[in-house]
């Protein structure tokens, strides 16, 4: 701002809720990008907090996670982690940019786990206050499902009330959820009707809370948005702001993170269901060890034949190929969220050699692991 000298640290005001586990990750990544790149006096506030104009003053910029009803002057740069509000005239800031989730990303990935996991019958429950972001993701699901697949959306002509709704569907519904909460509150009304889950009606929802996701009654698979990236670019856009090297009002949006797959969404077989279940979670909890397939199959009491079918018929893929790709979303999220050396990673990636890790990751995105984390550093 204008009198205020260059050399000294900028105020910038952050307002998130600190209750929701997404905004923690958002925060993170505004203190990823801040860490190695600028020299900022930042103040985390929450949304409620923010009452009177004063708070206002003196700042550089404002990165704000949801609406805040005092009024900000257009003279600040804002960063708004939201879809633009174009019906809130009082929003309409020149100096106020977007960032916000690619519903695009979400409907593709639940259609896919889906249609891989062999369902042939859909659904998708709205939040109930509708916002346009629920709206677009069940477009975006709808579409990237094959063509002429049934799909029921909610709230949905003559079935206003979810129980009824969710008991009049075909068994064997595949549904794909809005977000967490509101999976959770579907499948406890599932479960007050006796409505098996996944064997009734399997679920997907989306940002991955862990604790609402894993206290379920049968855990719950979700979509994990790249909350931590979006904290990044965020902070990144309101530095070119306040160094006007940004177009004003520009929106920008980022892209899903990884699908956590639960029991939820995994139609089980009778004899199955818990062994399945029982090794996704000895894969993800052992995966930097040195771990086979044999060690699964034993950790579960099968036959490793058994055990490469069970898993081939319920996700499509071989056991091999599940603990792979989790130590390599391991080594992502750690390249990512950590200054660890590149081979640490690769050395407690559980990977036989260093060298044997770096290929396979290399093979997997598409570039090495200098290069990926130097991108993400630099979200190019």
């Amino acid at each position: 701002m204008a009198g205020m000298n260059d050399s000294m640290p900028k105020k910038v005001l952050v307002i998130l809720a600190m209750n929701d586990e997404a905004n923690r990750k958002k925060l993170a990544g505004i203190f990823d990008y801040t860490r190695d790149n600028v020299h900022w006096e930042i103040t985390i506030a929450e949304p409620q907090s923010v009452k009177s104009p004063k708070a206002f003053s003196r700042l550089h910029g404002i990165l704000l996670g949801e609406l805040v009803y005092a009024s900000i002057p257009k003279s600040i740069p804002v960063v708004a982690m939201f879809r633009p509000a174009h019906d809130r005239k009082s929003w309409k800031n020149r100096n106020m940019s977007h960032i916000y989730l690619d519903n695009t990303d979400v409907g593709r990935i639940a259609a896919e786990q889906f249609v891989n996991a062999g369902f042939t019958s859909f659904a998708y429950i709205n939040t109930p206050s509708l916002p346009i972001w629920s709206e677009e993701r069940a477009a975006a699901f709808r579409t990237a499902l094959p063509e002429g697949s049934p799909c029921r959306v909610w709230p949905e002509n003559g079935f206003s009330n979810l129980p009824e709704w969710l008991a009049d569907l075909p068994k064997r519904t595949a549904i794909l959820a809005s977000e967490d909460t509101v999976a959770r509150d579907a499948m406890l009304m599932c479960n007050a009707q006796g409505i098996e889950i996944p064997r009734d009606l399997a679920f997907i929802s989306v940002d991955n809370d862990e604790l609402l996701c894993t206290t379920c009654r049968t855990p719950l698979t979700s979509i994990e948005p790249d909350f931590r990236r979006s904290g990044f670019i965020t902070a990144k856009i309101l530095d070119e702001m306040m160094s006007a090297q940004h177009p004003l009002c520009t929106t920008e949006r980022y892209g899903v993170n990884r699908i956590i797959i639960r029991a939820s969404s995994i139609y089980p077989d009778r004899q199955n269901d818990s062994r399945l279940e029982k090794a996704i979670s000895m894969i993800r909890t052992r995966s930097h060890e040195h771990i086979r397939v044999g060690d699964v199959a034993k950790a579960v009491n099968m036959s490793r034949r058994s055990a490469e079918l069970m898993f081939r018929q319920r996700l499509n893929r071989s056991i091999g190929e599940v603990i792979r790709a989790t130590r390599l979303d391991a080594m992502m999220q750690r390249l990512k969220e950590s200054r660890a050396s590149i081979s640490d990673i690769c050395i407690e990636s559980g990977f036989a050699s260093e060298s044997y890790a770096k290929r396979a990751f290399k093979a997997q995105f598409g570039k090495t692991m200098s290069a990926f984390r130097n991108c993400w550093q630099q979200q190019c």
